[in-house]
């Protein structure tokens, strides 16, 4: 399905995905720039629905999951503020988010947005063993068990994407089975009801460790030996812990803290005066076109594209200032 009209969105959404409700937040200014336009693609896998979805034009969704079903979200450009029963989650590229049965989501999203969304039969999770309710975790983003769903995941759209190059060796519906197990596998991580391994797994606290370094001296060229040194450990432990809990390199998980960081600024009024340079330069990002498409794929926006959007939203004044702070959210 390829549309232009809201309206028509929004019903195939609910069609596919129960009580769903969006509204477009586009303003007058972002509607002339950007408009609306979406793409949905739907499969089914087994007993799990995939729909692969793309769409143009900010949306606040809202959405009181069915009793029967369970959603699991998984952003590939762009990024999804959603609230879960009053907790907030910020959903980027290489996270994934589940709303459970009868949970309530409340949520809103970037200009651009292409993700993935699988809808799971609550009864099998729950056969399974998986937990329901707004105790249980959300976000799925650190360690080896959330990278197995979110690469499971990927395998699951390939089925529906493209076939021809799925993966030959395994039938569909043990790929859906090895979905439901590795969400088993990262509840029970991320509850701690996980067997404690042979060994204490220092990882996520190395990680934390560096992430708070890192964040602190993002306008400083910073090389993945300065960040071993500064942690007091070899460059292959720090490249190890990176890879179990985010899937990455610190220096790729630097350039997204980066992003992140020039995400603020460029939503921020008072730094609307200020060049694209000087704030790629106060987080430490080269100023080349690379950089700026990289950053667009991460947000949904080019980086000048946002920051016009996000102004046209603000009915502050804005300040001749220079000054540039970098917070933390």
């Amino acid at each position: 399905m390829r549309t232009q009209d809201f309206n028509a969105w929004q019903s195939a959404l609910a069609g596919l995905l129960g009580d769903h409700r969006s509204d477009l937040l586009n303003s007058r200014f972002e509607q002339a720039d950007l408009g609306f336009q979406a793409h949905l693609r739907a499969g089914q896998i087994g007993n799990v629905g995939v729909v692969a979805i793309a769409g143009v034009g900010r949306t606040r969704l809202d959405r009181h999951q069915a009793a029967d079903s369970v959603v699991l979200w998984l952003p590939r450009r762009g990024w999804v503020r959603e609230q879960i029963n009053g907790q907030e989650h910020l959903a980027e590229p290489g996270m994934a988010l589940l709303c459970r049965q009868g949970q309530h989501l409340r949520g809103e999203s970037s200009a651009r947005i292409e993700g993935l969304s699988l809808i799971l039969p609550a009864r099998w999770l729950q056969d399974l063993g998986l937990g329901s309710g707004a105790r249980h975790p959300a976000l799925i983003d650190r360690g080896p068990e959330a990278r197995a769903v979110i690469a499971q995941v990927h395998q699951l759209a390939t089925l529906v994407e493209r076939p021809a190059t799925a993966n030959a060796g395994l039938h569909p519906e043990e790929q859906v089975q090895q979905l439901g197990e590795a969400l088993l596998n990262w509840e029970a991580a991320a509850t701690g009801q996980a067997e404690a391994p042979a060994a204490p797994n220092r990882s996520a606290a190395i990680v934390a460790e560096a992430e708070a370094w890192m964040t602190a001296r993002l306008e400083q060229p910073l090389r993945i030996a300065d960040l071993a040194r500064a942690l007091e450990l070899t460059t292959r432990s720090l490249q190890l812990a990176f890879k179990r809990e985010c899937g990455c390199s610190p220096l790729q998980r630097l350039k997204r803290l980066r992003f992140q960081a020039l995400h603020r600024l460029l939503e921020r009024p008072d730094h609307g005066v200020l060049s694209l340079d000087i704030l790629f330069g106060s987080v430490g990002l080269p100023r080349h076109g690379r950089t700026r498409q990289e950053f667009g794929s991460w947000c949904g926006s080019l980086p000048s594209e946002h920051r016009r959007l996000a102004l046209l939203r603000q009915p502050y004044p804005r300040s001749s200032t220079g000054k540039i702070s970098v917070t933390k959210e």
